[in-house]
C-alpha cells in the first residue's frame, strides 16, 4: 500500500521505523514510500516527562524536511499492533501535504515497531486526549 486512497483514508506500508528519547523528549520515525518522496518519513516528537501529570499535549510533526513541520498538526493519533492512524487538522493537511486521515500499516514482525508503540504510549500519558494506544493484549 503506497499512498492508497480509501475515500478519506490514505494508507502507507511502513518500510522502517525508529524510536528514541533524549533531552526530555520522546520521538518516533515512520519510514514509508510515497509519490511525494520515494524515501518519505514522518517524525513525531513530544514531551518525555513521565511524571504522570498531564503535560504539553502539542506534538511536533516533521515530514522528511523542516519545511514540512510544526506543532499541533493532528487531532488524533491511534496506535495499534496493526499500525498508526493519524487524523490531521486543517493546518496539518496544509503543512504536511497529507489528507485528513492517514494509516501507516505495520507488517507483523517489523523491526522496531514495538519501540514505536512503547514511545507513543509514553507520549499518550502526557496527551491522553490526543493519543490513543489500543490494548495490545
Amino acid at each position: 500500500m503506497n499512498g492508497t486512497d480509501h475515500g478519506a483514508l490514505e494508507s502507507y506500508e511502513l518500510l522502517e521505523v525508529g524510536a528514541g528519547a533524549d533531552a526530555g523528549s520522546v520521538w518516533v520515525s515512520l519510514g514509508f514510500s510515497s509519490t511525494f518522496e520515494e524515501l518519505d518519513v514522518l517524525f513525531i516528537v513530544g514531551s518525555g516527562d513521565d511524571s504522570g501529570t498531564e503535560g504539553p499535549s502539542e506534538l511536533y510533526f516533521e515530514r522528511y524536511d523542516q519545511a514540512y513541520s510544526g506543532e499541533g498538526l493532528a487531532d488524533r493519533v491511534r496506535v495499534s499492533a496493526q499500525g498508526v492512524r493519524i487524523r490531521f487538522n486543517e493546518q496539518g493537511i496544509r503543512t504536511l501535504k497529507f489528507p485528513e486521515s492517514v494509516f501507516f500499516g505495520a507488517r507483523q514482525g517489523l523491526a522496531g515497531y514495538d519501540h514505536v508503540v512503547d514511545n507513543l504510549a509514553k507520549l499518550a500519558k502526557n496527551a491522553p486526549a490526543l493519543i490513543e494506544v489500543e490494548n495490545q493484549g
